[in-house]
């Protein structure tokens, strides 16, 4: 896959393992969907639309009927290596006044 914003009129219903090697680093449009709350991905899904920047995603989804449907990344996220996240704490930046 390159670039640029892909559909697909696929009516096959994959497995995770399907969805995540087809579609890795891509954005994706789930119909027709299994995700157990329990569960961090879901087990099995329709694919609506994917692709690769979540800009084109947008646009795409724009296009599309709405209807009941899931909204994932598959994969990991390239992260800068300057990037560092922390979800236990908060920082709080104050100003200094001379």
């Amino acid at each position: 896959h390159g670039g640029g914003i892909y559909t697909l009129s696929m009516t096959e219903k994959l497995n995770w393992d399907q969805i995540s090697r087809l579609f890795d680093k891509e954005w994706v449009e789930l119909l027709d969907y299994d995700w157990p709350d329990e569960d961090i991905n879901p087990k099995s899904g329709v694919v609506r639309a994917h692709a690769k920047t979540r800009e084109d995603f947008d646009k795409l989804l724009l296009q599309q009927e709405p209807g009941d449907c899931a909204l994932l990344f598959v994969g990991e996220p390239d992260i800068p290596d300057n990037v560092i996240f922390n979800t236990f704490n908060t920082i709080t930046i104050k100003p200094v006044h001379a």
